[in-house]
């Protein structure tokens, strides 16, 4: 989830991993205390433009072990890339490699 500052500027993002680890680690401390955001969050997330490659966009997650990206333009969110949508592209091009496979 993006976290954007009162004039939509990115400046943060909470995954499901940091939520996970969070709740789990808070557990163990038997922790009733409510969290912020801004104490959990990843502050000044790496982000790509719009015009960054599906490739290029690839392999920064990869080479920083991130799973997910935000797009953003003129200091404003326009979307994130995620694990999810790579595993998306990569089903599809396998199905119509092996629909092209099959035809042959």
């Amino acid at each position: 989830m993006p976290v954007e500052d009162s004039k939509g500027k990115l400046v943060g993002l909470i995954t499901s991993r940091l939520l996970l680890r969070h709740f789990t680690h808070q557990h163990k401390l038997n922790g009733k205390l409510a969290t912020c955001v801004k104490d959990i969050m990843i502050k000044d997330p790496m982000t790509v433009a719009p015009n960054t490659t599906i490739v290029q966009a690839m392999r920064t997650m990869r080479s920083n072990k991130i799973g997910c990206l935000p797009v953003v333009q003129n200091d404003e969110l326009i979307g994130i890339i995620t694990e999810m949508n790579f595993l998306r592209i990569s089903g599809r091009l396998m199905e119509r490699l092996e629909e092209e496979l099959d035809r042959e």
